[in-house]
């Protein structure tokens, strides 16, 4: 795996994010999934986060869950 960065305010960042259980959530900057693990702590069985990153070293970090979805493209694409 690669050296990543411990995300950027990832506490602030979920506390400012009014996250519902079954909401849908787009993390642009998967990276190390931290931020993706976050809000995925606070859904329900139905909430979903899609996540994008070009950087194939961020593979190894996709959590092992049916709610998130990693596309492997820019977010400039969204």
């Amino acid at each position: 795996m690669a050296d990543y960065h411990i995300g950027a305010m990832i506490e602030e960042t979920l506390n400012c994010l009014a996250t519902k259980p079954d909401g849908k959530y787009l993390d642009a900057t998967f990276g190390a999934g931290g931020h993706s693990k976050g809000i995925l702590d606070q859904l329900g069985i139905n909430g979903r986060v899609l996540a994008m990153d070009t950087d194939r070293d961020a593979l190894p970090n996709l959590a092992d869950d049916p709610r998130l979805t990693l596309v492997h493209h820019n977010f400039k694409y969204i």
